[in-house]
């Protein structure tokens, strides 16, 4: 499926469930809570990120054993729910795209003097 046709139908899932090798925040993760998904992701090394906490995205261990946990922690609609609008209140008050742009257009003025 094309991003473009994911980003578009995203809203309409049950939960958004992530795979990463890398450490860092993925955006998939970020465009899943701003559409206010649930987030099931598997567990880093290290320190724990805030995005991950508070209710926001069930963190497993990296195998379908720990997949399985999550899709049946997931299976009430009362938890999706909470989740989900977890993600998204974290989402828009960290990384709303109106904001973003806001932040990055500020600093292009601060570089040019306009």
């Amino acid at each position: 499926m094309p991003n473009d046709e994911l980003c578009r139908t995203m809203h309409e899932y049950d939960l958004f469930a992530g795979h990463s090798q890398y450490s860092e925040f993925p955006k998939t993760v970020l465009e899943a809570s701003l559409c206010g998904l649930p987030i099931l992701f598997k567990s880093r090394r290290g320190s724990p990120v805030p995005e991950f906490e508070n209710n926001i995205a069930k963190v497993v261990d990296d195998s379908s054993a720990g997949y399985r946990s999550g899709i049946e922690f997931f299976a009430s609609e009362a938890r999706r729910r909470e989740f989900g609008i977890n993600a998204a209140r974290y989402a828009n008050a960290h990384w709303n795209p109106a904001h973003a742009e806001k932040i990055f257009a500020d600093i292009h003025k601060g570089l040019t003097g306009k």
